[in-house]
């Protein structure tokens, strides 16, 4: 988790991996944290939300797409994306919910990338 210029954002903001691994967030600057997002998870997989500022993993469980945010930035377009085992079946959530404005543009752009 990155905060920049006033521009915040998680590196990266897709990232692809199998089930079983494990994601580990590190805040690397300012007061945030990671939390999915009730519907844009593989049905099944766990809900997760840290703390602030808290170095936080998560167990990757299921295939499919999770979407995540930081809460205390979600408006201003914090949010992030993982990938699990290469199943995009679940990926049209991400821009199907009802998002702010600046997190909708991002899950835009993610959804972008992984349609090409």
């Amino acid at each position: 988790m990155w905060s920049d210029g006033g521009i915040k954002y998680f590196m990266p903001e897709l990232l692809h991996v199998k089930t079983g691994d494990t994601v580990r967030f590190r805040n690397l600057s300012g007061h945030h944290n990671s939390e999915s997002l009730e519907g844009l998870i593989p049905e099944g997989a766990s809900h997760w939300i840290s703390a602030l500022d808290e170095t936080y993993d998560v167990q990757i469980t299921h295939p499919g797409v999770y979407g995540y945010i930081c809460a205390p930035h979600y408006e201003k377009g914090m949010v992030g994306v993982i990938v699990a085992d290469q199943d995009l079946h679940n990926l049209e959530s991400l821009t199907s919910a009802d998002h702010p404005k600046e997190a909708q543009k991002i899950f835009g752009r993610i959804t972008a990338k992984l349609t090409k």
